[in-house]
């Protein structure tokens, strides 16, 4: 298909008729003109041109011409310079787009996305062909090519499914972006297709996506950055690349490469399709469990920018074959297909079951990579997991009733240790290829086998292993460090070895300043060198010394300072100066050559002073160079120093330690002294080395981390039983028990020494270090840091300024950073303009006293592989929350100290502010990684030690005050990658932040625009100023993510106090006082909680305080904790492994263990007087039963409780939980939890089987089948009401009354007798059929009142004269029916209810029956029975629009958003400006005007069961026999569907997951405890207990197979055909007969993959393979429902809920987005009614 520019083309030859293209020098680009019209509104056009000398001849170019295409929300700035074009030898063209480029749905746009003749919004195929036109007529003749990420992505993605004449593109690279799959075009313009045609030019293709990617889904789908427009769907990422592969005449099945390295992720995968036609190239890299910064990803040591983009780019341009890198070698052939082979128990593939892109995507094709593919989808929405469940090893059990047979255990099975971690099927992960070390690193590689010597020499006892990295943890998410991109490099470049070097010493230097014999003096002289010089410092040539240092030393512009490369066995180079200030450049090695010699410079403060230089006078505060290195805001400053590479930086312990005089006696002594580490290094002799402590507590005064040093020829790698390991040998033993347990976890070894060391000098130490400790300032602590000590640090420091240039790698840093002197930190990037140029690896960082590492307003920054050790104030330091883009990877941080004291909190703490002593209060809690803005990339870090170990701070303005109004919001930022990371030795000193700690305020007093005083609370701030409320680039609201972390040896795991988080992948071991603590809107999923390792015995109480001596109670085993009210949280696919007595070792509990009294369980819900609503739901949770004591754990006392006061009416009677699976009480059904003292509210069925209570828990819980029934919350407020919400009525009763202590009336079931006494229950007690309510506002419970039951609510006071109901949690459309008594005489006439949204008032009317108001669709209607004196109401989510008309409220243009995660909801709760719904009563008052003086009958309404029938649930009636379970054949009688209302569903926005959850089981392998009714349905049988064993097994679910399985009808002469459409069609409302159809069918491989219109397009000629369409009606037309299809709203709306209102419901859609229409053919398709 082409399109004609003809007006376009003619403006462009007018415009150009004589120009010519010109080069320009690298890194100063051009500017392009004239071509920003025509193509939409674009204020922020700027386009550079950048055209090096050699690509022109004559003005003329044959070069390639690449686009560079920035992210949304990104700049054009910075291509210039790192795009290398110049050295490539091709055009680079960057331009700029408008926030991002209008790919999608943005906030930003004028017009809708369908609207194609906007132009108010930008046309970027009109933009770009603008461009090439414009570059064409200037000369330019090469190919062209575009580059993308993310945004800039999809639309290179767009732009080759558009190529043509205008769009002459030739290939593209696009990272972490797929094609869309929907809709067919969007945006202005007629270069606005989504998917290329198949007549359009053959386009090669490079693409690289995350599969762990949170932002753009690899397996597809919808995403945020769509703002919820489903119209918009990504096809999963393979199915993309089969899409190009067809449209370019490739094979569709690649050759693939597994096995490649990767620094992002955990490796990656090569797809290679072939064949494809006039030469292009079709690939396709999976970076394995890669982020949204898989893009940036290095390969097999080559990096995608540019290496790899730009051998793509030469490959196309020479029409080579493709060369996949190099290890290991690709196949010679496509890899083999996997049949599928059927289980033993006949478990089949569908053998007609293909991915709904295309048709080859049968279960053969899924078998190729399980993986992956297993998650694809049919055209059904029916996951291969289903479909191919040999292949995806899904299938079902049978049930059987023969005994259980054991099930294989996941692990080797030998005997246990009292204490043992459970094995749990990790997320695939792909199995690392061993790493290969360079030779010249000389460490035993390949590595010596010491399997015979390991238990004869090493082992415990002779039978312990090693634990190999894989084996780390449970879920083992912490990825391997990868080798630095230079690792393999030849040296080259190298400074030292330069011609016309001038040596320092060289007495025909001309200095600026003269000095004695004409070389520099070490007297503490300035030192400025000779411009233009570059001048070297070889070993030998200086003078200086520790008591006589040289004075301050400038390097100016366009002069050079080198050190020289001495070698391994070289002397080393020593500088003693007061400071270095660099305007030039300062070198040792460059990036392409690390330095192996030793090189130390010693910075000095006073000159002369014999015990002291830690005071800067006042002249001095504001001069960088004192006792630094200070790389200066000038163009062309430097410093590059780069040390031998050590690697990894560190690792871990694979085996443990047990040291001289700890309690581990069994291991041999040698392993005090010799190490075995989880990866061989190649680190040097007599190097120190840091051991991390295996404590929970980490202060100065409670050390056990340890210091060691290499001995001679003490480095090794071996291998035992074919795993590789390091092994170090130490010149003396360790002292301490340092862990390392496989599947719990393992202390870090990190290196501290460099060859390059820049260290303060010896006077630095601080004065005031002691004591060590003092009394807590708090009770539940014994000890504290002190305050008012350690606060005169004095050491070094380095800065790199503005456009100032650091590179910085292999560097130690020691005694380095000035406690609370702004800006003195041992390294430091401020206000950097270079960060994309910047480094900071492989280096050391130790005895520091003022942090690690800050980045201060810099960007694009790479911090990595560094480790920091005993550090004051914070070590990795993002200090002033416009830190953005970042690379934080592969750091340790441990021992960090807080300054002036730490803060020690409960729930909240006074908070505090800068004073003297401490210049960012926020030190007080002092943590390994203070991250003050989100948007960063924060991977594969560990944090031992520090108040928590990632510090999320909220920070409502930047904390530098120059920068404080510059629009940034740092709270709010988004993630762009947390993952990977550990923490442990942390969170002591708080009983609620976690070692993960979102939360805490650092702020200026909002109404002080010029304050001076930062202030921080550490603790919860209820303020929306003060509350994380994460916004994407475009304003709407997204999700602050903390992806597979694991945590151990901690108070508390992780804290999160924002408003959206999602934790999904999060391990913790060892915690004491709980392991996860959430509050408002969070989604925990894949979640391991193992409550006790082996290491717990070790740990010893620190203190007798009580918060001291938790974790080896035996009492407390607190795991999960939600606090508050408007929360909302989802828990999917938990496990739950060594809590209780049995993991103690303990048979089953130690001493009154099982008794414990306190608050808090496994499962912890709040019971302070929070209006409960509707805020947990869970599904997926796994036990292990061997570590738990078996089934009955679920019963003991610490399973679930309730924290907080007993006598609050709400939340003792009407908190709930939903375990939607039944997994988690082990039921196997869906199930609802409510207290048990609530009395018969919770008690939702009477049947045998159906309801159990749990009187064992700590807060006993009624729990019940779930099945047809909704939870519902609601405020009912007695007027007048305050600005709460809450009435004022209780303290015009009483003044000092607590409402939420105070009893209000009682709730109570239809159908039950019930009790009117104003004294029915008071909480704790339990409640009878009566429950009390308090004066708190919130109503909740269960409910399902489409034909039977309703809630009757009643007042001690009597009738209120005014009720109103907002705030109103209800699935829409579900039926809600309430009653109340009013007093005799009171007439329909004096009854008055209406509905108010915004002050617009409707009036509901008087029905003539309760049956009307039961099924009143709009819910308008209410009764008032003057036979009972009931009045009767229906309770709806509505809205009174601006027309004054009243229905259900248009959740989506309301902004209502229900929390749903994994297939898992939260409703959503209206406003009250929304809606809220009257009662008013026309009687005569009482004193205070609240209620009727008169005072009604407490009288329950009756069920209103048929003759004949009981009430046998909340909700149902049936025969009296199903009461006892003594009827013959029971039937029980659900609502009938037919009262629900038949309004056709708003869509409700929901806020989908932004990366694909794993697939939850729906039961657990388990018979019900033996409590459950006897005759609850038979689960599948259980799996008997094994013996012990090192690893117990978590059982996996298992499902029961129907009973009833289709037999498969004979195949047809002809295949049935629907005219399935698209969803754009649906959209839009057109079938296949109002569309084009010989534009599409087989002729756009959208169509052809979905095959959309099968029927028509079989009519017309145009059928897809395979297809044979049976006739019209009058032969066979197909008329028959899809049993499978579900409304999107519920799932009770099926084809049968649709035939009852046809014309309403034959427009509704599934969640797939097919519509009734095609789905239920017999009701909706006219065809199938003639």
């Amino acid at each position: 298909m082409k399109f004609i520019f003809a007006n376009l083309t003619l403006l462009a030859l007018q415009a150009h008729m004589t120009s010519a293209l010109t080069s320009n020098a690298n890194e100063s680009p051009q500017i392009m003109s004239d071509v920003c019209s025509n193509s939409g509104n674009r204020p922020n056009c700027e386009v550079e041109l950048d055209v090096p000398a050699s690509c022109v001849s004559g003005g003329q170019s044959d070069c390639p011409i690449v686009f560079f295409l920035h992210g949304a929300g990104g700049t054009n700035n910075g291509f210039a310079k790192r795009s290398g074009v110049h050295t490539a030898g091709y055009i680079g063209i960057y331009p700029q787009g408008e926030g991002g480029w209008n790919t999608g749905p943005k906030t930003t746009n004028v017009c809708t996305w369908e609207d194609f003749e906007c132009t108010e919004d930008p046309d970027e195929g009109a933009f770009i062909a603008n461009i090439i036109s414009k570059v064409r007529l200037e000369g330019a003749n090469g190919n062209v090519y575009v580059i993308g990420n993310s945004n800039g992505a999809a639309l290179a993605m767009r732009l080759a499914s558009n190529a043509g004449t205008e769009l002459p593109i030739k290939g593209i690279v696009t990272k972490v972006t797929q094609l869309l799959a929907s809709p067919e075009r969007s945006g202005p313009g007629v270069l606005n297709y989504n998917q290329p045609f198949s007549t359009s030019p053959k386009v090669s293709v490079l693409n690289i996506m995350g599969t762990g990617d949170g932002l753009i889904p690899y397996t597809g789908g919808s995403s945020g950055v769509f703002n919820g427009d489903s119209t918009f769907q990504l096809m999963d990422a393979l199915d993309s690349m089969i899409v190009w592969a067809e449209h370019n005449g490739c094979s569709a099945v690649p050759e693939v490469t597994t096995g490649l390295s990767s620094d992002k992720g955990t490796g990656a995968t090569f797809y290679d399709y072939k064949g494809c036609d006039e030469g292009t190239i079709v690939e396709h890299y999976a970076i394995l469990e890669g982020g949204h910064d898989a893009g940036g990803a290095s390969i097999d040591g080559k990096k995608i920018d540019y290496v790899i983009a730009f051998d793509f780019i030469n490959r196309c341009e020479e029409g080579s074959t493709p060369v996949p890198p190099s290890t290991p070698p690709p196949p010679s052939t496509a890899p083999p297909v996997i049949a599928p082979t059927p289980t033993p128990n006949g478990c089949e593939d569908d053998p007609f079951w293909e991915g709904k892109f295309n048709a080859a995507h049968t279960c053969s094709y899924v078998a190729n990579n399980v993986d992956t593919r297993c998650n694809f989808e049919n055209s059904d929405g029916v996951k291969a997991f289903d479909g191919c469940p040999a292949t995806c090893g899904t299938c079902i059990t049978p049930p059987t009733t023969l005994a259980p047979e054991p099930v294989p255990s996941l692990a080797p099975v030998s005997p246990a240790p009292a204490t043992s971690t459970p094995v749990v099927a990790p997320i695939a992960a792909p199995i690392a290829a061993p790493t290969v070390f360079p030779t010249s690193w000389n460490i035993g590689d390949p590595a010596v086998d010491i399997t015979a010597d390991w238990p004869s020499i090493y082992a415990k006892e002779g039978t312990e292993t090693l634990v190999p990295r894989e084996q780390g943890s449970i879920m083992n998410f912490q990825p391997p460090m990868t080798l630095p991109e230079d690792a393999f490099d030849i040296k080259t470049a190298c400074p030292h070895q330069e011609h016309d070097l001038r040596d320092w010493n060289d007495p025909t230097l001309e200095w600026p300043s003269l000095f004695t014999n004409g070389t520099p003096q070490a007297d503490g002289t300035d030192v400025s060198l000779p411009a233009n010089t570059s001048i070297i410092i070889r070993a030998n040539m200086l003078l200086g010394t520790s008591d006589s240092p040289y004075g301050k030393i400038t390097i100016p512009s366009g002069s050079r300072l080198i050190f020289d490369d001495t070698g391994l066995e070289g002397e080393a180079i020593k500088l003693h100066t007061l400071g270095i200030v660099v305007h030039g450049a300062l070198e040792a090695g460059s990036p392409t050559c690390r330095v192996d010699g030793r090189i130390e410079i010693t910075l000095h403060g006073q000159y002369g002073s014999t015990d002291s230089d830690r005071v800067l006078s006042e002249d001095a505060r504001n001069d960088w160079a004192i006792k630094g290195i200070v790389v200066m805001d000038t163009a062309g400053a430097r410093w590059d120093f780069h040390g031998k590479l050590y690697h990894p930086t560190w690792t871990r312990l694979a085996a443990h330690v047990p040291g001289n005089i700890q309690v581990e006696t069994t291991a041999p002594a040698i392993r005090n002294s010799v190490l075995f580490l989880q990866d061989c290094v190649n680190w040097p002799d007599d190097a120190e080395i840091i051991i991390t402590t295996s404590r929970i507590k980490d202060t100065r005064d409670y050390n056990f981390n340890e210091k060691a040093t290499i001995a001679a020829n003490g480095v090794n790698c071996v291998t035992v039983d074919g795993e590789r390991y390091g092994q170090i040998q130490l010149t003396s033993p360790l002292e301490h028990y340092h862990h390392a347990g496989a599947r719990e976890y393992q202390c870090e070894v990190g290196l501290l020494t460099r060859n390059i060391l820049v260290q303060g000098n010896d006077k630095s130490d601080p004065t005031d270090d002691q004591p060590l400790a003092c009394d807590a300032s708090r009770s539940g602590w014994s000890t504290m840091p002190c305050p008012d000590t350690f606060l005169t640090g004095f050491g070094g420091h380095t800065i790199v300024v503005g456009k100032g240039e650091g590179r910085l790698r292999g560097i130690e840093f020691w005694r380095m950073g000035m406690t609370n002197i702004l800006g003195r930190y041992p390294v430091h990037f401020h206000h950097s303009k270079t960060g994309q140029e910047g480094e900071v690896a492989d280096c050391s960082v130790h005895h520091s006293y003022y942090r690690a590492i800050t980045i201060h307003d810099a960007f694009e920054l790479r911090v990595l592989r560094n480790v920091a050790y005993d550090i004051t104030g914070h070590a990795f330091y993002l200090e002033s929350g416009v830190e953005e883009n970042n690379r934080v990877e592969y750091n340790l941080a441990s021992f960090v100290h807080a300054i002036d004291g730490a803060v020690l909190m409960g729930g909240t703490e006074p908070g505090s502010e800068q004073t003297e002593r401490i210049l960012v209060p926020a030190d007080h809690t002092a943590s390994g990684f203070y991250i003050s803005n989100a948007h960063n990339y924060i991977i594969g870090n560990a944090a031992s030690g520090g108040w928590a170990g990632l510090n999320f701070p909220v920070l409502p303005e930047p904390a530098d005050k120059t920068l404080r109004f510059n629009g940034v919001v740092p709270k709010d930022r988004p993630a762009l990658s947390i993952t990977g990371n550990s923490v442990h030795s942390s969170s002591w000193f708080s009983s609620n932040s976690g070692s993960v700690y979102a939360g805490g305020s650092l702020y200026w007093e909002e109404n002080d625009v010029d304050s001076e005083v930062l202030k921080y609370n550490a603790g919860r701030v209820s303020s929306a100023r003060l509350t994380r409320t994460t916004t994407d680039e475009f304003g709407k609201a997204a999700w602050f993510h903390v992806d597979n972390t694991t945590a151990w040896l901690v108070g508390v795991g992780a804290t999160g106090w924002g408003k959206r988080s999602e934790y999904q992948g999060f391990e913790v071991h060892d915690f004491q006082q709980k392991a996860i603590f959430v509050l408002f809107s969070t989604w925990l999923d894949n979640i391991v909680i193992n409550c006790r390792t082996s290491n717990a015995n070790r740990v010893p109480a620190a203190g007798d305080g009580s918060n001291e001596n938790l974790l080896n109670s035996g009492k407390r085993w607190p795991g999960f904790q939600t606090y508050d009210h408007l929360m909302q949280h989802i828990l999917t696919n938990w496990k739950i492994s060594n809590c209780g007595g049995v993991a103690r070792g303990l048979d089953p509990w130690v001493e009154g263990g099982k008794e414990d009294n306190g608050n808090m369980g496994l499962f912890t819900v709040p019971l302070n007087g929070f209006a409960p609503e509707i805020q947990l739901i869970s599904k997926g949770t796994e036990y292990d039963w061997e570590t738990l004591g078996g089934q009955s754990f679920v019963n003991e006392s610490i399973f679930f409780a309730g924290s907080g006061a007993n006598g609050v009416y709400s939340m003792q009677y009407m908190s709930n939980w939903e375990d939607a699976d039944g997994s988690m009480t082990l039921r196997g059904k869906a199930t609802v939890m409510g207290p048990a003292r609530a009395g018969s509210w919770w008690h939702l069925d009477y049947r045998p089987g159906r309801c159990e209570v749990r009187d064992q828990w700590k807060f006993p819980q009624q729990l019940c089948d779930k099945e047809n029934r909704f939870l519902s919350s609601m405020f009912t407020t007695v007027n007048p009401q305050n600005s709460q919400q809450r009435s004022e009525v209780p303290g015009m009763l009483d003044p000092s009354a607590d409402i939420r202590r105070t009893r209000q009336g009682s709730m109570t079931h239809f159908g039950l007798e019930g009790d009117g006494s104003i004294a029915a229950c008071t909480p704790p007690e339990s409640c009878g059929e009566t429950t009390s309510r308090s004066w708190d506002p919130d109503l909740t419970g269960p409910f399902n009142h489409s034909k039977y039951g309703g809630w009757y609510l009643s007042w001690d006071e009597g009738t209120p004269t005014h009720l109103t109901i907002q705030r109103i949690q209800l699935d829409e459309h579900a039926v809600m029916l309430q009653a109340m008594s009013v007093p005799d005489g009171i007439l329909p006439s004096d009854v008055h209810l209406w509905a108010e949204s915004s002050g617009r008032i409707y009036n509901f009317t008087h029905s003539n029956n309760l049956d009307e108001v039961r099924s009143a669709t709009k819910g308008d209607k209410y009764w008032l029975d003057t036979a009972s004196n009931t009045l009767y109401w229906r309770v709806i989510t509505g809205y009174v629009s601006r027309d004054l008309t009243f229905d259900w409220i248009d959740r989506q243009a309301e902004g209502l958003k229900s929390f749903t995660r994994a297939g898992l909801t939260v409703v959503d709760i209206t406003r009250k400006n929304q809606f809220q719904l009257h009662i008013e009563v026309n009687c005569e008052e009482d004193e205070i005007g609240a209620f009727c003086s008169s005072k009604p009958s407490f009288q329950v309404p009756e069920m209103g069961c048929p003759e004949g029938q009981v009430m046998v649930a909340i909700d149902m009636c049936g025969a009296p026999c199903e009461l006892n379970g003594s009827c013959s054949t029971q039937t029980p009688t659900p609502p009938p569907q037919t009262n629900n209302p038949t309004k056709t569903p708003t869509k409700s926005p929901t806020e989908e997951p932004t990366s694909v959850p794993t697939n939850a089981p729906t039961n657990l392998p388990t018979n019900s405890p033996t409590n459950l009714p006897t005759n609850a349905p038979t689960l599948s049988p259980i799996v008997p207990t094994p013996p012990p064993t090192s690893a117990p097994v978590i059982a996996p679910p298992v499902t029961t197979a129907p009973v009833d399985a289709p037999i498969a009808a004979p195949t047809p002469s002809c295949n049935i055909c629907s005219d399935q459409r698209t969803p754009w069609m649906i959209r839009n409302d057109r079938d296949c007969s109002t569309v084009i159809l010989d534009e599409k069918c087989n002729l756009k491989s959208f169509w052809r993959n979905n095959r959309y219109c099968s029927h028509s397009c079989f009519a017309i000629g145009l059928g897809y393979a395979g297809d044979n369409c049976c006739g019209d009606c009058e032969d066979d037309c197909d008329c028959e429902d899809d049993s499978t299809w579900r409304g999107l709203h519920s799932w009770e709306h099926d084809c049968t809920f649709v035939a009852l209102d046809p014309t309403a419901r034959c427009g509704w859609v599934s969640a797939e987005l097919v519509s009734a229409s095609d789905a239920c053919r017999s009701t909706c398709d006219p065809k199938c009614n003639e």
